[in-house]
């Protein structure tokens, strides 16, 4: 190699990585997502999809899409509300409004967590083939659960209004 005059060795510094040296964060798992959809409804599991996205650096691109998912459920909240206290739809199919309207909302949450859960599929993969352990989902999970308590909030005031 010879005496070390400050200079790199053309051959180190080909053998130098070029990539950025950032830490990959885990993602947040998916048995988290679909339990924070199902307690929290479909707003707190698209902000947990977002959540993941940000750890994926790459929630400009994903923004669009989420962002129309979260209007879907925001158009199916108002609607479902809408429904239900005019009787229209749940009285007569579930028997009980109450029952047949959550039951009706855990299924549209988790079917919207499983839309949203579709651009990051190979990147769940990819860590599990990694041998990577999901990030503790606690603190994103609550702060998802709150997004979805306002979302629920902002839709009960949009039937109202209507």
């Amino acid at each position: 190699m010879g005496p070390d005059t400050g200079t790199e060795s053309p051959i180190a510094a080909l053998l130098t990585p070029s990539l950025s040296s950032a830490v990959v964060q885990p993602l947040y798992s998916v048995r988290a997502l679909f339990f924070t959809a199902f307690f929290g409804g479909g707003a707190a599991g698209l902000w947990l999809s977002y959540l993941n996205a940000r750890r994926l650096r790459r929630q400009r691109k994903d923004a669009v899409y989420l962002l129309l998912l979260g209007a879907v459920w925001l158009a199916f909240q108002v609607d479902l509300i809408l429904l239900t206290r005019d009787g229209v739809l749940l009285g007569a199919a579930w028997g009980n409004t109450g029952r047949g309207g959550r039951a009706l909302t855990h299924l549209a949450a988790l079917l919207v967590a499983g839309v949203a859960f579709l651009p990051h599929r190979p990147f769940h993969r990819a860590m599990q083939v990694a041998g990577m352990s999901p990030a503790s989902p606690w603190l994103a999970v609550l702060a998802s659960v709150g997004v979805g308590l306002l979302t629920n909030l902002l839709a009960i005031g949009l039937a109202r209004q209507l």
